[in-house]
């Protein structure tokens, strides 16, 4: 299996790094990296330093510090300098912010619970007590630890933190239909501790999708308690918000910003 770490873009050209953390044959690699300067005309580079890590395990855009969970235990061989070494020399990350995962989530990926509003906004998002107490402390705990006081390491702004409501991720009572758009029954509460957290729908308004200054942002007629909130907040930084139903893709565990990493060519 392989990963796209991060792409970094120079204009108009993008050059994507591609990290591998089992044996690749030479020839799958040369495929993977012909495909990707045909199809999109990106110059990519593979990196062999065999770390198990997932692209939305950490948002990053053209500027501050690359966000990334849980990457030293999720890799028992390696230790923390080790790990911040590797990002350095392969990606020349100068500051590496390692947080911790969700509990129980089923990916563990950050860009389900913060992103970039603009070069100095980090937006991170809030669980209230009766959502998920041992998630709201699991993110309390890394905006208090981790979040606070960073700053933009070009301008050395401090980078400020705007807390975004979290929907629930309390699962459908009424399966998904089959049809997109299909309107789904609003939860009946925001409360389900007595869910298995592996049963859990986990929605997000921060697993957003950038289009230039355009910004589709995931809705759910599940649980519309604080979209109106989101929209606003986002809408602030200036961006044309465009609401997007995501009942249908929630129960895969990631919305936009998780899709559009995997989005094919048309054919």
């Amino acid at each position: 299996m392989f990963s796209i770490a991060t792409a970094l873009w120079t204009g108009a050209d993008a050059h994507i790094y591609l990290n591998t953390w089992a044996p690749y044959p030479g020839d799958l690699k040369e495929t993977c990296s012909t495909m990707l300067n045909d199809y999109f005309g990106i110059s990519s580079e593979w990196v062999n330093w065999y770390l198990d890590f997932e692209s939305d395990s950490f948002w990053l855009r053209d500027f501050g510090p690359l966000f990334v969970r849980d990457v030293v235990d999720a890799n028992p061989q390696v230790d923390e300098a080790t790990v911040r070494a590797l990002f350095k020399k392969q990606l020349g990350c100068e500051e590496l912010v390692i947080v911790k995962a969700l509990n129980d989530h089923a990916t563990g990926h950050v860009d389900m619970w913060m992103a970039w509003a603009d070069h100095n906004t980090l937006l991170v998002g809030e669980y209230q007590p009766l959502q998920d107490a041992v998630n709201r402390a699991i993110i309390e705990n890394n905006v208090k630890k981790k979040l606070k006081g960073l700053r933009n390491p070009v301008t050395g702004d401090p980078i400020e933190i705007v807390r975004v409501p979290m929907p629930s991720n309390c699962p459908a009572e009424t399966l998904p239909g089959k049809r997109p758009g299909t309107e789904l029954p609003p939860l009946a509460s925001q409360w389900c501790a007595h869910v298995p957290r592996g049963e859990r729908i986990w929605r997000s308004y921060l697993n957003v999708l950038f289009i230039n200054n355009i910004l589709m942002l995931p809705t759910y007629a599940q649980d519309r308690s604080y979209e109106d909130e989101a929209i606003a907040i986002w809408e602030s930084f200036g961006f044309d918000v465009i609401p997007l139903d995501a009942d249908l893709i929630a129960p895969s565990q990631g919305e936009f910003h998780c899709v559009a990493k995997t989005l094919d060519a048309a054919r």
